[in-house]
């Protein structure tokens, strides 16, 4: 998280934020078996693998303020 405040004179200022964020590596596995007997010839096996991913986000955010 980064961020800054400026003033623009006694009553107005800005407000700027940048926020970065990222989840930690994760791993699931799995594992299933299928039967499609749709066809003239039937099909069973099984499915098995797995998948690696993280989630990221990236805000920015500028505002214009006013004090009272």
């Amino acid at each position: 998280m980064l961020g800054g405040t400026y003033f623009l004179d006694k009553s107005y200022f800005v407000d700027f934020s940048y926020i970065y964020a990222m989840t930690q590596n994760k791993t699931s596995n799995y594992y299933s078996t299928f039967n499609n007997p749709g066809s003239t010839t039937s099909y069973q096996d099984s499915l098995i693998g797995n998948s690696t991913g993280t989630a990221t986000i990236q805000t920015i955010g500028l505002t214009l303020n006013k004090l009272f």
